[in-house]
């Protein structure tokens, strides 16, 4: 979940969006792209009306340009609304290297985390004097920051979590400008928790709370430290 997600999150609870009533193809192909089933989920296309499926399915099936237009028919009043604009807004900021992280997204879905690390690690590959050394591509997509995110999470899955923190660690120190940092900070607390490394944990919250106290996770971290 990145920053604006988050913050869309808590907006809407505020305000809880209608649901969309679901017709039987719609609840198969959003099952099918739950485990990454996208044949699947595509054979049905003609029959699903909701415009948010119909986005991921072509996201996934790298149709980036028809994704987005699917996504920005999502109704703002139905509770896909915050999702739609997530992938709106990811799909338009990293465009140019998205191929690859969405095919290692898509090993996520279907719990395949070793073949999803895989792609992750090439992309995010660093050198003996820690600069990154991914392609000029990638380099001027700027993907490898979610690309690390989502390496981490690949690792946690696997239960990883030296290895997740170290990337955490890494992003932290590296991606000190990158909209994503504050996510990171909110994982990394988390991550810290259950390693049950608490007084670590309360440390980095607190830290969200001075130095992002306006982010969208500042009120999560609140909370989360008043928990331990």
């Amino acid at each position: 979940m990145f920053w604006w997600l988050l913050f869309l999150s808590i907006v809407l609870k505020a305000h809880p969006p209608l649901v969309e009533n679901l017709t039987q193809a719609d609840t198969l192909a959003r099952h099918y792209l739950e485990i990454g089933e996208i044949k699947k989920a595509e054979e049905l296309s003609a029959k699903v009306k909701d415009k948010f499926l119909l986005g991921e399915i072509a996201y996934f099936n790298h149709e980036f340009d028809t994704a987005l237009e699917y996504y920005s028919q999502v109704s703002s009043d139905l509770w896909e609304a915050n999702d739609a604009l997530s992938r709106i807004i990811f799909i338009k900021s990293y465009k140019a290297g998205l191929d690859n992280y969405v095919t290692a997204e898509l090993f996520g879905r279907k719990k395949q985390w070793e073949q999803g690390i895989k792609i992750l690690e090439k992309l995010t590959a660093l050198d003996t004097e820690r600069t990154l050394k991914d392609s000029a591509t990638f380099k001027e997509s700027g993907i490898t920051a979610p690309c690390l995110i989502l390496l981490a999470q690949f690792l946690e899955q696997k239960g990883e979590f030296e290895e997740a923190l170290k990337k955490y660690l890494y992003f932290i120190k590296e991606f000190k400008d990158e909209h994503l940092l504050p996510e990171v900070w909110l994982k990394l607390g988390d991550i810290y928790t259950k390693l049950e490394r608490i007084k670590e944990a309360q440390k980095t919250y607190r830290e969200i709370l001075l130095k992002l106290p306006k982010s969208a996770v500042a009120p999560i971290a609140r909370e989360r430290l008043e928990s331990l």
